[in-house]
């Protein structure tokens, strides 16, 4: 905990911020530090799986909190979001904000449905964010283990959109991807964000970098 709290300081997350997220952790089992490449965003992460999954084994599947996120962002604001688990959500609902977010950026509806078959209500974990300004959802895909070459086919009308589009493409291919994310915000609007796997040489490189 030390040193995650000493490199956001480091980093510029606001005092406040860092004291909110430590009082979050009694009853974390893992708390983490994400940031973009440029340093414009910082934040703190604490999971709360453990005792989400104790209440689904007691038969409990109403809605839980499974993450928070402690956020400095570019505009110097700060923003902490609750993410809601809703335990074996129905596919319908949550291919629903799938395939519309990646469809909005240019996805194949039809790729789509075939890439994220495995997909099931088991294998997917899903959050809806409740935080102020912003109405948005975490679909985490890792226990689906959907192969990268179905995900990079059914996305190339997303990222063949972007100028770091051959990045994007090459980073689908070769990685998993882990999460995917998209909803409303008050300040960039309608966003979709794709998050593949990394491993420590990469991110020795990105520090070195």
């Amino acid at each position: 905990m030390g040193l995650l709290r000493d490199a956001a300081e480091v980093l510029g997350i606001p005092a406040p911020l860092v004291a909110a997220w430590r009082r979050a952790l009694p009853g974390a089992d893992a708390i983490g530090l994400a940031l973009r490449d440029d340093l414009r965003s910082v934040r703190l992460y604490t999971q709360y799986w453990e005792a989400v999954a104790a209440r689904v084994r007691a038969g409990k599947v109403a809605p839980a909190p499974l993450y928070a996120g402690f956020k400095a962002l570019p505009d110097g604001s700060a923003r902490i979001d609750s993410y809601i688990c809703w335990p074996g959500a129905p596919r319908a609902e949550f291919m629903a904000e799938i395939e519309g977010a990646l469809t909005a950026f240019g996805a194949d509806p039809d790729g789509l449905d075939e890439a994220f078959r495995p997909l099931t209500p088991e294998a997917c974990i899903f959050t809806r964010t409740r935080a102020a300004g912003r109405n948005s959802w975490l679909a985490t895909l890792r226990r689906a283990e959907i192969p990268p070459v179905s995900i990079a086919a059914a996305l190339s009308g997303v990222t063949d959109r972007f100028a770091t589009g051959p990045e994007m493409a090459e980073s689908l291919r070769s990685r998993r991807l882990l999460h995917v994310a998209g909803g409303e915000d008050a300040v960039k609007g309608r966003f979709l964000t794709l998050y593949t796997e990394t491993d420590p040489a990469d991110l020795a490189d990105f520090i070195r970098e």
